[in-house]
């Protein structure tokens, strides 16, 4: 997964961070509290090891190196968002 960071933010009250697996736990936390959303959206209810699984899931013909997971973290460092990006998908031309 890249480590790059390729934008900030104009409001204080958060920051943008590079998530890494050692943030599993407090990721997990936040899916725990959208389990409506997660119900919502993928239809099923949120898996004990979802903070694992999101590290690892990539599309087909897609390589980890093309994954970037990055944490919205409130003024406390609790991860309050998620951002999901995966380079050049669904094909080069994006």
């Amino acid at each position: 997964m890249s480590d790059l960071l390729a934008f900030q933010l104009s409001d204080p009250e958060y920051a943008i961070i590079v998530l890494k697996p050692e943030h599993q736990e407090p990721l997990q936390m936040l899916f725990d509290k959208c389990a409506d959303y997660i119900m919502l959206v993928d239809g099923e209810v949120v898996s004990p090891n979802a903070s694992e699984k999101i590290f690892l899931e990539r599309p087909p013909g897609r390589s980890l190196d093309d994954k970037f997971l990055y944490g919205l973290v409130d003024q406390k460092g609790e991860i309050v968002g998620l951002l999901e990006g995966m380079r050049h998908y669904p094909d080069e031309e994006t």
